[in-house]
């Protein structure tokens, strides 16, 4: 099912009406360990509360978080990033390419919401060069391992047109599947409002 609805997702270097295509990116460095999801879960709560706990200036839960990260646990990675680029946090940074380096690290460890994160940021260029094809096909397999904000992303992919076709039918079919994967309200809101833009543009064309 997840297969069929990501058909669509025909990797590009360049905006459709370019008509360039790239190969498949190789990922070969990406691990996926299936067992893993589940370890992930527990671990993001506790990583989660650590760098909440971190923001506010707790120097324990800091160096708790870093030391975690520092021996590649995928979710103290992220959320050691989140907290990191937050302003109103204690420890926070403004070195974007260090964060987003974080974000791929636990990406390569297979982990989707990294693997999302760091998609979203190479296709638009935020703290790494830009790099469409291997983001639309991160997003292809985090949504495979039953991520909804990949699947959600991917759908203001195929509403936006910039690096796919615009396809608001495949768009909506998507978004309808993976906005019951995911709490994400923010993003949900996102793709509803754009999708409504995009259908409104569509009918007085």
């Amino acid at each position: 099912m997840l297969k069929t609805l990501f058909a669509s997702l025909v990797i590009a270097s360049a905006p459709m009406s370019a008509h360039a295509v790239e190969p498949t990116p190789d990922l070969s460095w990406l691990e996926v360990d299936v067992w893993r999801m589940g370890v992930f879960g527990r671990e993001r709560a506790i990583y989660k509360q650590l760098g909440s706990e971190a923001c506010t200036g707790d120097k324990d839960a800091y160096v708790e978080l870093l030391e975690a990260a520092l021996d590649d646990v995928a979710p103290a990675l992220t959320s050691l990033a989140y907290q990191s680029g937050r302003n109103e946090c204690r420890f926070s940074t403004v070195d974007l390419p260090y964060l987003t380096g974080l974000y791929e690290k636990a990406a390569r460890l297979g982990y989707p919401l990294a693997m999302t994160v760091y998609g979203r940021r190479l296709i638009d260029g935020y703290g790494v060069d830009t790099d469409v094809p291997t983001g639309l096909m991160l997003f292809e397999l985090a949504g495979q391992m039953g991520y909804g904000d990949a699947g959600l992303e991917a759908a203001l992919e195929l509403i936006r047109g910039e690096h796919l076709a615009q396809d608001l039918e495949a768009a909506e079919k998507v978004f309808n599947t993976f906005k019951e994967m995911t709490p994400n309200k923010g993003l949900i809101e996102r793709v509803e409002k754009e999708l409504a833009q995009a259908k409104a543009a569509a009918y007085e064309n």
